[in-house]
């Protein structure tokens, strides 16, 4: 996640070496996001298939 976060942040017109170091804290948000959601997803999943 982090380099695609840094190449994004270092094609914003006027990006600075300070931008492109805020993608490390924004790539590990990210991240957290994206393994809550599948988490939350999986759960629900199986608490579809325990029902059934």
């Amino acid at each position: 996640m982090r380099v695609p976060v840094s190449w994004f942040m270092s094609r914003r017109a006027g990006a600075t070496l300070f931008d492109i170091g805020l993608a490390t804290p924004f790539s590990s948000i990210l991240q957290l996001v994206l393994c809550l959601g599948c988490m939350l997803y999986l759960r629900k999943k199986k608490w579809v298939y325990d029902t059934v």
